[in-house]
């Protein structure tokens, strides 16, 4: 994550930057997370996390809740890939797989759609435009002054709900600042 204002960033990589709290709180009330797909020991949004050394790549996303009886669908997802490596397009590609097999997955990524790998968001169930530009904190959870200089969205892969929506893709927008 690059950010428009200050040296503080780069004390942090960016591959290792937290999403803010009150963001993940906000998306964790809707979607319950169980994993975290792409964190640090350090950063790890959920008790569930896979890090570079565990390579979500190749681990399965499909997770019980705890208290989850057989049957019930599986665990939500959460996912900020990592930017520099450039490997978004492979984890919104395994994000997407994965959801095929019940759980959803939802990915943090920048709004910008001239990657090729937005072509794996038309396949969503819903993009949530997040108003304003996302803060990152260091690893430790203290805040980095500045903001990201591009805009990011949440794109969320939940089979279930495309269903319902016959095909048809959500597009919503929060203010992830504002406290319930």
């Amino acid at each position: 994550m690059s950010h428009k204002r200050g040296e503080d960033a780069s004390k942090t990589p960016k591959d290792q930057q937290r999403t803010p709290p009150l963001l993940f709180k906000k998306l964790d009330d809707r979607f319950k997370f169980v994993l975290d797909a792409a964190s640090t020991d350090a950063n790890a949004l959920c008790p569930l996390h896979y890090t570079k050394e565990t390579n979500a790549l190749v681990q399965s996303w499909v997770v019980r809740r705890p208290g989850a009886k057989p049957g019930d669908r599986p665990g939500s997802v959460f996912c900020n890939p990592p930017y520099s490596l450039g490997q978004v397009e492979d984890f919104l590609d395994k994000g997407y797989q994965e959801s095929l097999k019940g759980p959803i997955v939802a990915f943090l990524i920048t709004c910008d759609v001239s990657p090729g790998y937005y072509d794996t968001c038309f396949l969503a169930s819903e993009w949530i435009a997040l108003k304003g530009r996302v803060e990152f904190n260091h690893e430790d959870g203290t805040p980095i002054k500045g903001s990201a200089m591009f805009g990011s969205n949440v794109i969320v892969f939940d089979q279930e709900q495309k269903i319902r929506q016959n095909g048809e893709t959500i597009v919503t927008r929060m203010d992830w600042k504002e406290q319930n």
